[in-house]
């Protein structure tokens, strides 16, 4: 199952000023892309239960001095293959997430059971409040290499926001696409959210939960969602300060 939002939600979500008429999207992608190795960007499943649930796209990173699994809280429900969408509280009910490399399929370390980030909630209440969390435990043996198994190489987080009008990339597989980065040029952005125009008019399907790059390669926002809009590709990210607090907060109230 998929979690992207339809045009008419981005519109009533977009500031008034982008959703009036989103900027032209650049002619080509800059060549200061950043490059995205292996073990990084993973496809998760995750476990409640009896249920499991493969959806969308998460990353790890080092935030508080911790290993953890960042992804959409879209996908923890009915987006996702759940029943219902779980509650705050419920995501620790998330007991295990099996992760895989999101390019080679495979195996890389588990993560979970997941951090409970006080007001998680889905795109439509907030960019930045879609997110859920996941501790990452690693021993000596989750950072050797073999042939079936990807040791987890976490992401920085951004401590500068991005302008508006710089480019920025999603990090994902896309389908009809064999790049690892996408650029989209900076539409919004704010404590709230960040708002992109895609280059291309890429297929977002999958991609919440993917994380948005600078040029550095680090995090500036995770993808929650997006939608066609006037002929462009639209994304909207949760931004890496939000990201950055919360998860802060969710590790320390453990």
């Amino acid at each position: 199952m998929i979690h992207l939002l339809t045009a008419l939600i981005l519109t009533a979500s977009v500031p008034a000023a982008h959703a009036e008429g989103p900027a032209p999207a650049a002619s080509a992608a800059p060549a200061a892309a950043p490059t995205v190795g292996e073990g990084s960007i993973v496809r998760p499943t995750f476990v409640v239960g009896d249920e499991k649930a493969t959806a969308g796209t998460g990353f790890f990173a080092r935030i508080g001095g911790a290993t953890v699994l960042v992804t959409s809280h879209g996908l923890l429900g009915p987006n996702g293959g759940l029943p219902t969408l779980l509650k705050p509280a419920e995501v620790a009910t998330v007991t295990q997430v099996v992760l895989t490399d999101a390019w080679t399929g495979r195996g890389t370390a588990k993560a979970g059971p997941g951090l409970v980030v006080a007001d998680a909630a889905t795109v439509v209440e907030s960019p930045s409040r879609d997110l859920a969390v996941f501790r990452v435990n690693l021993s000596g043996f989750d950072t050797v290499a073999t042939p079936t198994y990807t040791p987890p190489a976490p992401l920085a987080l951004a401590t500068l926001a991005p302008k508006v009008g710089d480019i920025v990339w999603l990090a994902s597989p896309v389908k009809g696409s064999d790049q690892r980065v996408h650029a989209a040029k900076v539409g919004d952005v704010s404590a709230a959210a960040l708002y992109v125009d895609f280059v291309e008019k890429i297929d977002l399907v999958g991609t919440s939960g993917a994380p948005f790059l600078n040029a550095k390669g680090e995090v500036v926002g995770m993808c929650v969602g997006g939608g066609l809009l006037e002929g462009v590709v639209i994304g909207a990210a949760n931004p890496a300060s939000s990201i950055a607090s919360r998860t802060t907060q969710a590790l320390g109230a453990r």
